[in-house]
């Protein structure tokens, strides 16, 4: 079974001073953005993913190409925007954990990914795709997620989505489309927020799996009647960033050992989900820019 992932490809720049991002000097180059991040801890995790996102004509979008590869996650389907640039991230740690973030070239190539480039990329019944909100911000990548959605549906497989974005942030337009596209999510992972915003906003939706991650609180998965809490992984958080994207690797590497029955076995299987999920984000957590 083959996961595809769909969305976000990032070079994050993260400060190793221990100092606010204003006063930060010294960064460390990293391949990121949820997609990625999920295609690495799929890969790590035994588990070939399919990698689907543009990037820029740029050298953060060749060091993201080469840094993925050097990893192991094929970039077949790594395409290559000629006018847009490839997005990147400022993020630093102060002395008293708080984080700092700065987006830059937010209308970026990952927004322009066409179905025509992705078309052949997954085979129902033995697909997943896992989809991330950035996918929504451009039109032309959220066509060409709800399109590979409809297809690998209707082929047997299923579909997981992580927002991973402020929804109440995002234009008005990329809300709709978000929404719209809700209706063909089989797996929703989320944190609070998120989840808050869409029972506002898609009441009536419906998941069969639906994992809520809360940072050191742990992680509930809930399936029809059955609910299930896991803990947060014991390892000193270094560095959070990419945690929740470990997480959902670690619980689409579960799924698909399981044979991908979302919801069946009870709680034992959720229980087992949510410990994989639990253990990678660990492993990412207790070093510096580990996603």
């Amino acid at each position: 079974m083959k996961i595809g992932c769909l969305g976000e490809v990032i070079v994050d720049y993260i400060g190793v001073e221990g100092r606010p991002l204003a006063e930060t000097r010294t960064f460390r180059q990293c391949a990121g953005g949820a997609a990625a991040n999920v295609a690495v801890g799929l890969q790590t995790l035994g588990v070939a993913p399919v990698l689907m996102s543009r990037v820029g004509n740029d050298p953060a979008g060749r060091f993201l190409r080469e840094e993925l590869e050097r990893r192991g996650v094929s970039t077949c389907y790594l395409g290559v925007d000629p006018d847009r640039p490839t997005r990147r991230a400022f993020i630093a740690y102060g002395a008293n954990g708080r984080r700092d973030v700065d987006i830059v070239n937010r209308r970026s190539a990952d927004q322009t990914l066409p179905l025509e480039d992705v078309a052949d990329a997954l085979h129902p019944p033995d697909a997943v795709l896992h989809v991330n909100g950035t996918a929504f911000l451009g039109e032309v990548t959220a066509a060409t997620a709800g399109a590979l959605a409809r297809r690998v549906r209707a082929g047997g497989g299923w579909v997981s989505f992580d927002p991973n974005i402020p929804l109440d942030r995002i234009p008005p337009d990329a809300q709709e489309r978000l929404v719209a596209f809700l209706g063909d999510v089989d797996l929703l992972a989320s944190g609070p927020a998120e989840w808050a915003w869409i029972q506002r906003a898609a009441p009536a939706s419906s998941f069969a799996l639906r994992i809520l991650t809360d940072g050191a609180r742990g992680a509930w998965l809930t399936a029809g009647s059955e609910s299930v809490h896991v803990p947060a992984p014991q390892t000193a958080c270094i560095d959070p960033t990419g945690a929740g994207d470990a997480f959902l690797a670690g619980a689409l590497a579960a799924l698909v050992r399981l044979g991908g029955r979302m919801g069946e076995g009870g709680g034992a299987s959720l229980a087992a989900i949510g410990a994989a999920g639990a253990a990678r984000a660990g492993e990412v957590i207790g070093r510096l820019g580990g996603h």
